[in-house]
């Protein structure tokens, strides 16, 4: 009883530490273009995918390139901390661009993916995070052929992360980074 006492007694201002996070919902107001001409683009909200049409009488869905595309402003009092992008689905197959520079790439559309972007952002200022999504079939990640549906598209949540320089890693396998073991 004494070692579990200790033991929460230890862990609670960890964990209370841990919450001292700024967590910013982005799925609001993204521009959508399913085609390479970036200039022809539509506002949607996300989840969104470019098939959602294909469950009521197309039987085929599109497959292939789309992009989403969205202005962040980012307070200069951020300029100290550390910044991440959390992702909850992109399906299949992403790339991440900050303020035109490549951050990176994640395949697989049914898990979660987090980048710190901190070095891409411009602290006082509107950035720009372009997701480039690719649902065509693909031989080098799962499903290569199967009877799941991927529709394409930023299917879940995306966040903005702020936390301070020491912080509990939130890039490992996109986990809060809190293990007991």
């Amino acid at each position: 009883m004494k070692r579990m006492l200790f033991f929460l007694l230890a862990v609670l201002p960890i964990l209370y530490s841990a919450q001292a996070r700024e967590v910013i919902n982005l799925n609001r107001n993204w521009q959508f273009s399913y085609t390479s001409d970036l200039r022809s683009r539509s506002t949607v909200d996300l989840p969104h995918t470019w098939n959602y049409d294909v469950m009521s009488i197309r039987l085929q869905y599109n497959r292939g390139l789309s992009n989403y595309i969205k202005e962040v402003d980012i307070p200069q009092e951020w300029s100290e901390k550390r910044i991440f992008i959390r992702f909850y689905g992109i399906n299949n197959a992403a790339n991440l661009f900050v303020n035109g520079q490549y951050v990176g790439e994640h395949k697989g559309g049914y898990t979660a993916v987090t980048y710190e972007i901190t070095t891409f952002l411009k602290s006082g200022a509107s950035n720009n995070i372009w997701v480039r999504v690719n649902n065509s079939p693909q031989l080098d990640f799962m499903p290569i052929n199967s009877d799941f549906n991927i529709y394409g598209g930023i299917y879940r949540d995306v966040e903005l992360i702020v936390v301070d320089q020491a912080h509990f890693a939130l890039n490992d396998f996109s986990s809060d980074g809190i293990y007991l073991r």
